[in-house]
């Protein structure tokens, strides 16, 4: 999107949903077709909202095709976690779970959903099921925003944990690598977080980081700065 202007991008979208409504009005039974033009919406919307209410529309018939789906609840929660009601999202979610409980998916999009509306425990259980069931982070990107909600949230164990895969995934992360070394230190591992947080000072300058006056008492009381 960074390459091609607003106006391009805006007729390019259009003509991708007028292929989609055209594959659904000449298939009216194919239910992949109903759910691909849902996932379609859910990367449009920032260029037209109103492909959102259409993809709910199209999710209605969806689940009048072949009722109980746990796609169309999925993609459903993240419609509506789109148009701004999270509540009817984890809705969604808990029927999507509650369909199969033993895929992994739901499991873990309806943890980061918990996350975000707050409900840190809640959402503990439900990433850890999903990883029972086989839906890790599947990038440090993933894992690394995990790390940061459960540190926010002061779960230092899962925080921990999830940088940790951060950085099984992409060991020169650095930023990763700081937030782990601070999550060690408020956990008062302190061995931990002076070792990891060595490991960043020799390859980056803190003294240059808008959070070195946060970060210097903490660098001080592990002996790490004069």
């Amino acid at each position: 999107r960074q390459n091609i202007s607003l106006p391009d991008l805006r007729a390019t979208i259009a003509r991708a949903a007028d292929e989609l409504r055209a594959a659904i009005r000449d298939n009216p039974s194919n239910y992949a077709f109903l759910a691909g033009f849902a996932e379609f919406a859910t990367t449009a919307y920032d260029v037209d909202a109103s492909y959102l209410t259409e993809a709910e529309k199209v999710l209605a018939d969806a689940e009048a095709l072949s009722p109980r789906r746990q796609t169309t609840e999925y993609l459903l929660s993240k419609i509506l976690y789109l148009k701004g009601d999270s509540e009817g999202a984890l809705a969604a979610l808990d029927r999507a779970v509650l369909l199969d409980p033993e895929v992994g998916e739901p499991h873990f999009y309806y943890g980061m959903l918990l996350l975000r509306t707050g409900d840190v425990p809640s959402a503990g259980r439900e990433l850890d099921l999903a990883e029972r069931f086989g839906r890790a982070p599947k990038n440090a990107a993933e894992a690394a925003m995990l790390g940061s909600y459960f540190g926010d949230a002061e779960d230092s164990a899962r925080s921990i944990r999830y940088f940790q895969k951060a950085l099984l995934y992409d060991s020169g992360d650095i930023e990763s690598k700081l937030k782990l070394g601070l999550v060690y230190h408020f956990d008062r591992q302190h061995d931990a977080a002076r070792n990891i947080l060595r490991d960043v000072m020799r390859t980056e300058d803190l003294k240059k980081s808008p959070q070195y006056p946060s970060l210097l008492p903490i660098l001080r009381e592990l002996g790490l700065s004069k």
